[in-house]
């Protein structure tokens, strides 16, 4: 970067640490299509923070192929000074399919498991949350959008059952599944560091487990209501949260200090009011001023963007005068 702008990696390093840029971190996102987005975000929801009474809410889904792993040598216990140790390959012993239904108010998980997951084996647990729940409680169950549940096999099943109800999430939105927090904890804490060398010994490790848990279980208490979770949506989507520096914060930030020596003798900001053309990138630098989102100030020299024509910022900055690393002169040059 330093190279291809003609500036010095200081400076470089020091616009970066301004913005809190990070070029050497990518992350990933994935927005819902669904047309029925918000209308399910809200029922499920809802449920979360107000169920329904006389009833029980579940959050269903399947954990499929979880594979029997064992490692190649001996697992070494963890020592003074030195952490547990295993080799990276593994031996493959077959794999399961976990099935798993938390109760949101107690944490309390019904499960089962299964060589495949078809409808059939879907129906079957249903059938097995039938015998678990009380028969004067309504259920309300959460699952999401795979065919298994939408099967005719499983509608037949449901008018049957009528105290069952389904909701589904919406598509790409596991996120909101409760259960998905569940099986983090059972990876993260069970299944990742053991060792497993059939598939019997897998589903009796994940049974001792679940049983554990249910001797103590506690439940995952959901924070956000709906009308958060829409308006962090909608202002991603209308790119304000993709935006390093907006705009209109370098103009209130550049106003509340109208006669900053960095100006220069005009003792004026720069107009950002509106998006700046393909000609108008320029760098000026500022005096401390607190980073978005940071109680830490940004020191004397540290850079702010600006929007302005090059031909204002040489009439106003000077820029003959300034050494070759100025990311003001360099920003004007091209």
């Amino acid at each position: 970067m330093a190279k291809a702008t003609g500036m010095s990696q200081s400076a470089v390093s020091r616009i970066w640490r301004a913005f809190g840029l990070k070029p050497h971190l990518v992350e990933t996102f994935k927005l819902s299509p669904d047309p029925l987005f918000v209308d399910k975000v809200r029922d499920i929801v809802g449920l979360y923070v107000n169920p329904p009474e006389a009833a029980l809410v579940l959050c269903v889904d399947e954990k499929t192929q979880i594979q029997a792993l064992d490692r190649t040598s001996p697992v070494l216990p963890l020592r003074p000074g030195l952490p547990e140790r295993r080799t990276h390959d593994y031996l493959r012993g077959g794999t399961t399919n976990l099935y798993a239904a938390l109760d949101v108010a107690s944490g309390h998980v019904i499960a089962d498991m299964s060589e495949r997951h078809r409808a059939v084996e879907f129906r079957r647990f249903l059938n097995l949350i039938n015998r678990n729940v009380p028969n004067d409680l309504d259920v309300h169950l959460v699952v999401d959008n795979v065919s298994t549940h939408k099967t005719p096999e499983i509608k037949k099943w449901l008018v049957r059952h009528p105290r069952f109800h389904l909701h589904f999430t919406p598509t790409y939105s596991s996120w909101i599944n409760l259960v998905e927090r569940w099986f983090a904890e059972l990876t993260n804490k069970w299944l990742r560091r053991g060792t497993h060398r059939s598939t019997k010994e897998l589903e009796s490790s994940i049974n001792e487990w679940i049983e554990h848990w249910n001797d103590e279980p506690k439940p995952f208490v959901w924070h956000k209501s709906a009308d958060e979770i829409l308006d962090i949506l909608a202002k991603y989507c209308s790119g304000s949260l993709t935006h390093v520096i907006s705009s209109t914060w370098v103009a209130e930030t550049m106003t509340e200090r109208p006669q900053t020596p960095a100006l220069g003798p005009h003792k004026r900001c720069l107009s950002t009011s509106g998006p700046p053309a393909e000609h108008s990138v320029g760098f000026t630098t500022a005096p401390s001023v607190a980073a978005r989102g940071s109680s830490r100030p940004i020191p004397q020299e540290q850079v702010v963007v600006l929007f302005a024509d090059r031909a204002q910022i040489q009439e106003l900055e000077g820029i003959e005068g300034r050494s070759r690393d100025d990311p003001l002169r360099i920003a004007a040059s091209k």
